[in-house]
């Protein structure tokens, strides 16, 4: 993922062996991206403070796109957050979907 895009501020990917995850409201999700509100780049000195995803995984109910598919979803929410607009941002899934079918022509 490093040679195609720029990470500016460290990325810590947790993946889980869950069907799924379940937010603060009670509902069932594909991920889960915690990051901090911070005026310019930090750096961390800690890895429990760096920006984090939770991605559940489990191939028995979940395909591989499924599960790919979330990862793009938690990436871009990423982008949207180090281009400081996470608050009101609203995923596309065109484009989406474009980036995992980008990926799977690559994986050939």
């Amino acid at each position: 993922m490093e040679e195609n895009y720029c990470i500016p501020i460290t990325l810590w990917v947790d993946f889980e062996y869950k069907h799924y995850l379940i937010r603060r409201d009670g509902k069932r999700v594909g991920y889960l991206f915690y990051w901090a509100d911070f005026s310019s780049y930090p750096v961390f000195d800690n890895k429990n403070n760096i920006p984090q995803i939770k991605l559940p995984v489990r191939t028995e109910y979940s395909s591989i796109e499924e599960i790919l598919t979330s990862f793009i979803e938690a990436i871009t929410d990423y982008y949207a957050w180090i281009c400081n607009e996470i608050g009101n941002y609203e995923q596309d899934e065109k484009d989406v979907e474009e980036i995992l079918q980008a990926y799977m022509r690559y994986r050939g």
